[in-house]
């Protein structure tokens, strides 16, 4: 039904993948009062030793954690599909990478597939 169903869980086939999480996210309306009160209930259960959306206490969940948790809850969780246009850069490696395959396009970035 368009839904993500799985996200950021240990995999066997890398080929099961359907997507890749770039860290982005946007919530709103009833979305956004939901997932207000699973984050206020994952904190009451941390502070009686207990967790609910993921076995890591709630200050060492990732935004993953907590949207997988969000799944289980029965929350509608939708992809956003982009085909390039990207680029992760976590470090001065990443950067001088990036370097390369970005080229000034107008107002403006293009990313070049193949430097």
């Amino acid at each position: 039904a368009g839904r993500i169903v799985s996200i950021g869980q240990k995999v066997t086939d890398v080929a099961a993948i359907q997507g890749q999480y770039i860290g982005l996210v946007r919530f709103n309306g009833q979305g956004l009062a939901a997932l207000r009160e699973l984050v206020r209930r994952e904190q009451a259960a941390n502070l009686a030793g207990r967790t609910v959306l993921s076995s890591k206490p709630f200050d060492r969940m990732y935004m993953t954690d907590l949207l997988q948790g969000a799944i289980r809850a029965g929350l509608a969780v939708h992809p956003v599909w982009i085909d390039g246009g990207w680029l992760e850069i976590d470090n001065p490696r990443d950067l001088a990478l990036a370097e390369e395959y970005v080229l000034p396009d107008g107002e403006g970035l293009r990313v070049r597939r193949n430097p």
